[in-house]
């Protein structure tokens, strides 16, 4: 082989390789301009989001060259640029034109746009039929959001138009495909029997499944449906619904915040022995929060919790009969409530018994120490 000849083709090759992204361009603008349609949208779309070639004017041009000979992913292309104002005068008659035209080449995405509109009054005039008509071409192919989409159509149109079991029909296949506001809206309407027969089972499971998404609205409606005794559920079920419930109404993010509903719900859970409850009333009604400060209240629910074996209700209940709040001054009563909080192995808990049995007699430790001994037991002391 010549050493020129070799010489030459390395230095092509050299230029070749440096050069490949600008030659790879060249290559595709005479497939463009030979009218190969793919050409012409990998020619746009270089132009339009490679930054070292771009070009919106050019972008433009070939896009639309290629949405004009019918190209489904150019249209939509057009329709975004001319919606979004992307390297042209944002106009939203452009736009639908050209999601019109993908939609009724059968792209899914333009057929949702354009249902859309027509269903919001939005660039087209209001039809809930035309709106109806794109949504089921969508939801034909087994897309998703039309079926959600649909569901809404129909459930809150007014009027005649409003059609409760089609809407039930819609949210199931959405929430077959995981949708939780289809999950949420098709278990409130089994909740409340609204377009299929009431099926208080069936709206538990799908609020569950909307709650396991992150819905903080299912949440909030499971907790009601479970708390009002109008849905079978064992008494614990229910308690920790009350209680879950009164959470809510207490962050005040899901549901305005409401401190009167907070404190019923979880009076209710209280009474039918929900020990978290029972500790946050307690703790409410000792340090005045959400509620008005009452030592009274405290007392009774620092007693159930700490009957309940809770040792920081133990421990609390000891220090409010060495101080005498809520109740008269007890020093045995607040041993006997200390020792039984010290089985944690909590060392404050243990240095503020011992700091009460200073101040004792031996028979009043005694009979402290039998106290504990009788309710550890579970008889009365």
């Amino acid at each position: 082989m010549y050493p020129g000849l070799t010489l030459v083709i390395l230095v092509f090759l050299y230029f070749a390789y440096n050069h490949r992204r600008w030659l790879w361009l060249q290559w595709t603008r005479c497939l463009a301009h030979c009218g190969m349609t793919s050409a012409q949208l990998r020619l746009a779309t270089y132009y339009h989001a490679d930054d070292e070639f771009k070009n919106s004017d050019e972008a433009l041009r070939w896009f639309l060259k290629a949405a004009q000979k019918g190209n489904i992913e150019a249209q939509c292309t057009m329709a975004e640029m001319y919606g979004q104002g992307q390297g042209v005068v944002r106009n939203m008659a452009e736009s639908i034109k050209w999601y019109q035209k993908a939609a009724e080449q059968g792209n899914a995405e333009a057929q949702l746009f354009v249902g859309r509109c027509y269903a919001e009054g939005q660039i087209l005039p209001p039809d809930l039929a035309q709106a109806v008509k794109w949504y089921e071409k969508a939801a034909s192919q087994g897309n998703q959001r039309a079926y959600f989409l649909l569901a809404e159509l129909y459930a809150n149109s007014q009027g005649a138009e409003r059609d409760y079991p089609t809407a039930a029909k819609w949210y199931r296949l959405a929430a077959e495909g995981g949708d939780f506001r289809a999950e949420l809206a098709l278990a409130d309407m089994y909740a409340h029997g609204r377009g299929v027969a009431q099926n208080p089972k069936e709206a538990i499971r799908l609020y569950q499944q909307a709650v396991i998404q992150g819905s903080t609205l299912a949440q909030f409606r499971l907790a009601k449906l479970l708390a009002d005794g109008s849905t079978p559920a064992t008494p614990e079920e229910r308690a920790k619904a009350q209680y879950e419930l009164a959470q809510l109404y207490l962050q005040g993010q899901t549901v305005p915040a409401d401190s009167l509903e907070a404190t019923r719900w979880l009076i209710k859970a209280g009474e039918a022995g929900h020990l978290n409850s029972q500790c946050q009333l307690a703790k409410m009604y000792l340090e005045g929060r959400h509620t008005i400060q009452n030592y009274p209240e405290a007392i009774k629910w620092l007693t159930r919790a700490a009957e309940q074996n809770d040792g920081e209700a133990q421990f609390n209940l000891a220090k409010a009969f060495a101080e005498g709040r809520g109740v008269p001054s007890d020093l045995v009563e607040a041993y006997t409530w200390c020792n039984l909080a010290a089985v944690t192995g909590k060392q404050d808990v243990i240095e503020f018994r011992d700091k009460l049995g200073r101040s004792m007699s031996q028979p009043q430790i005694r009979e402290a120490q039998d106290r504990s001994a009788a309710r550890m037991a579970g008889r009365p002391s």
